[in-house]
């Protein structure tokens, strides 16, 4: 499985995914300073289409972690994924499917500050210090020990379990 993140946060997350899976699948994990959640799903549009030439990509499920964003940038994600399924609140599983190629999104309403993090420990609910921390490419060390906590564990686990249930393991 080749898995896309927007952020670092998303990164570290996708890392903690991996983990789970990895008896399943084996995951690829791609991210870029660059990328951004608009990015991404121009990257997915042409995994569908077969614009995307890469062999990561051939034969396999695609998996993305984006944040939903707020106000009128939503109608992107609204347009491009066919299915959703609530996996928590502010959690989102999302599905899109095209000559034979699955996409699988787990998508952070309105961002993975507010839907997750906030949620595993008050600490990392958006003050200056925590954005600029969780937005560098230090992220995955900062968060590190927060999501080793019993409820960080706990969501990621939930998570594992949704995406195992919509790729058919």
């Amino acid at each position: 499985m080749l898995l896309f993140a927007e952020c670092y946060a998303n990164e570290c997350l996708a890392q903690k995914l991996a983990q789970n899976l990895k008896d399943v699948e084996e995951i690829i994990i791609r991210h870029k300073e660059v990328y951004g959640r608009d990015t991404i799903i121009k990257i997915l549009k042409k995994i569908l289409a077969g614009e995307f030439r890469s062999p990561l990509v051939e034969g396999t499920l695609t998996m993305a972690i984006i944040d939903y964003e707020r106000g009128d940038a939503r109608k992107y994600i609204d347009n491009f994924f066919s299915q959703r399924q609530i996996i928590t609140e502010g959690i989102v599983l999302s599905t899109t499917e095209r000559k034979r190629k699955k996409i699988v999104a787990v998508i952070f309403d309105p961002n993975i500050e507010e839907a997750f993090l906030c949620k595993i420990s008050n600490k990392l609910c958006c003050t200056e210090s925590v954005h600029k921390r969780i937005k560098s490419k230090n992220a995955c060390s900062f968060l590190e020990k927060f999501l080793e906590s019993d409820n960080a564990k706990r969501l990621i686990e939930l998570i594992s379990q949704k995406v195992l249930d919509v790729i058919g393991h």
